[in-house]
C-alpha cells in the first residue's frame, strides 16, 4: 500500500482488530481483506487527522469511477473505534452501487448509519465528496459475526 502508515506494524494490527473474517464480493468472492487492500490501493486520498483524534485514511477510485472501488478505513484514536467501508458497482446482478461499512465492533443485529458516531459520519461524508461517492441504497453492515445486513 503506498501509505507509509499503512505498512507500520502497529497499523496492521488495527487493521486486524476491525475487519471481520468475511467473504465480499469485489468482482468476485474474496476475503475482505483482499477487498480492503485492492480498494485502499485504488488513488489514494491523503490521509487525515481532525481535532487530533480521528483519522482517515482513504481512496477515490481513480480511472474508471464505476468498476474501480473506493474505501475507507476511519478510527477514533481515542476510543479505539474503527470502522471500514468499501464503494463499487457490483457485476453480479447486486444492487448497483452499493456501500459497505464494516467492523468487527458492530455487533447489533440492526443497523442504520444513524447509529454510527457523528464524527465518523461527518468524515464520511467528507470522504464521500472527495472520492465522488454519491448517496447509495442498499448500505450493507458486515458486523462481528460475518453477517451482512442491509
Amino acid at each position: 500500500m503506498p501509505h507509509e502508515i499503512m505498512k507500520d506494524k502497529r497499523f496492521k494490527q488495527l487493521e486486524k482488530q476491525i475487519t471481520p473474517p468475511a467473504h465480499y464480493f469485489y468482482h468476485w468472492d474474496k476475503p475482505l481483506t483482499d477487498a480492503r487492500d485492492e480498494v485502499l490501493d485504488n488513488d489514494p486520498l491523503p490521509i487525515t487527522v481532525r481535532d487530533g483524534r480521528y483519522v482517515m485514511i482513504a481512496s477515490a477510485g481513480g480511472g474508471d469511477q464505476h468498476m474501480l472501488g473506493r474505501g475507507f478505513l476511519w478510527f477514533d484514536i481515542q476510543t479505539g473505534v474503527g470502522l471500514g467501508g468499501i464503494y463499487f458497482h457490483p457485476t453480479n446482478g447486486e444492487p448497483t452501487p452499493t456501500m459497505a461499512i464494516y467492523s468487527r465492533q458492530l455487533t447489533d443485529t440492526e443497523l442504520s448509519m444513524g447509529q454510527l458516531p457523528d464524527p465518523f459520519i461527518d468524515d464520511f461524508w467528507t470522504w464521500a465528496q472527495a472520492a465522488q461517492v454519491h448517496p447509495v441504497e442498499p448500505r450493507y453492515f458486515i458486523p462481528s459475526n460475518d453477517r451482512s445486513m442491509c
